[in-house]
């Protein structure tokens, strides 16, 4: 079995790369996700694949605690599963409590810090409730943990990053990213829009079969005259840098 955790800042991109890993594998030709919970999917080709929605998290569903013994009855080929808003070290050290979930391939998420910070604060306007509850200096210290291990961790068992805007954009890089996690490029479901957390943060569920369309490289540029936008900006431009160093 092939294990991936897939960990990122809520509002990177992470759920919808997650999908699309869900289906590079030989044969899949078109989205074909089947819902088996609401927090959990699978995919049939040449074997079972399976996606999970943060399944540590077992506070959120009565039945994630269950999905140990799911993966031992159904023993598939395939299991990603998420695990949002920790430091890559803490999401590690989570994945390792778990017997089901042997040697699991980390997959770290990152987006532009502009276009990140603009998406969290257009969401918390979008579902009107406070800011800090989308983006905060503590998820911001997170979101440069992050960013610091892709600039600075050069060891053998460094993760696989993917940079989410680059990921959005250039079908080479896909290519690549499939090459560094042993997975069949296919490209299907790229233009699938995931449906975790409502959708964009811009467009809602305005274009969930065609989700190219949506400029996710440039959020930043509608917000830029917004206090909140302007200050966490403002206030963080040691990772901005660091950001501006990756997304050049």
């Amino acid at each position: 079995m092939n294990n991936y955790l897939v960990t990122g800042m809520y509002r990177t991109g992470h759920h919808a790369i997650s999908v699309w890993m869900l289906h590079q594998f030989a044969g899949i030709k078109e989205f074909s996700i089947n819902t088996v919970s609401p927090w959990m999917f699978a995919v049939e080709a040449n074997g079972l694949h399976i996606l999970a929605n943060s399944p540590f998290k077992t506070h959120e569903h009565k039945d994630k605690s269950k999905f140990g013994q799911i993966v031992d009855a159904v023993n598939p080929d395939t299991v990603i599963l998420t695990h949002e808003q920790e430091t890559i070290k803490d999401a590690e050290l989570e994945a390792s409590k778990y017997s089901w979930f042997v040697k699991p391939k980390t997959v770290v998420i990152i987006r532009e810090f502009k276009n990140w910070v603009a998406s969290c604060v257009k969401m918390s306007q979008r579902d009107k409730k406070p800011v800090v509850e989308e983006i905060s200096q503590s998820t911001i210290k997170l979101y440069n943990n992050h960013i610091t291990s892709y600039l600075e961790d050069q060891s053998p068992e460094r993760p696989v990053f993917i940079l989410f805007d680059k990921w959005a954009t250039d079908v080479e890089y896909r290519e690549k990213v499939c090459e560094d996690l042993d997975l069949t490029f296919t490209d299907t479901a790229k233009e699938q829009l995931s449906i975790f957390g409502g959708g964009s943060s811009f467009d809602n569920m305005n274009f969930l079969k065609n989700a190219g369309v949506m400029d996710v490289t440039n959020r930043y540029k509608e917000m830029e005259r917004d206090p909140y936008y302007r200050a966490y900006v403002s206030m963080n431009n040691e990772v901005l840098l660091k950001s501006k160093e990756i997304f050049v």
